[in-house]
């Protein structure tokens, strides 16, 4: 059950400042499991001209989690046209595309009503799959995804040259 001092509410451009320590935290971790990938930097994603143009577009949603008007996690949710191919099944998807708690508040149910809001977000703008994607090094999250109900459909791979 979520830690009942935490909220979960629409998060506005404004609040990006606050949401820093959340962003920078998630993307050492990624950055720290996949440095020949993700390079530091002091525009972690999501940017802020990533939100600003999610949320210019009616398309697409930013939560935050919040303890005492310090942001401890968020989602970002962006709703996608159909595909257009005669092959593909014509369906409205939604694509979470950051997720981020800080460590401190995992495991608390805060993630997953998060994902809860992003769902039910994604349900309101008529979308019939909610994906995503997760790193294979990323075990905690692999687990929590699958704990929600989230199946692998497809597999991302690479080969350094």
């Amino acid at each position: 059950m979520p830690d009942t001092s935490v909220s979960i509410r629409l998060g506005t451009v404004a609040d990006y400042p606050r949401a820093h320590a959340v962003i920078a935290e998630t993307f050492a971790f990624h950055q720290q499991a996949v440095p020949d990938f993700f390079q530091e930097s002091d525009s972690p994603p999501p940017t802020l001209a990533t939100i600003e143009a999610l949320l210019e577009d009616v398309a697409g949603a930013w939560f935050l989690a919040e303890h005492e008007e310090a942001v401890i996690g968020f989602v970002t949710v962006q709703l996608r046209p159909p595909v257009q191919e005669p092959y593909l099944v014509p369906e409205r998807r939604a694509l979470v595309q950051n997720l981020g708690m800080l460590s401190a508040w995992r495991g608390q149910g805060i993630g997953r009503t998060l994902m809860e809001a992003a769902e039910a977000w994604a349900r309101q703008q008529g979308a019939t799959r909610l994906v995503l994607n997760v790193w294979e090094f990323n075990t905690g999250a692999l687990s929590f995804y699958e704990s929600l109900g989230y199946n692998a459909f497809s597999r991302n791979m690479w080969k350094a040259l």
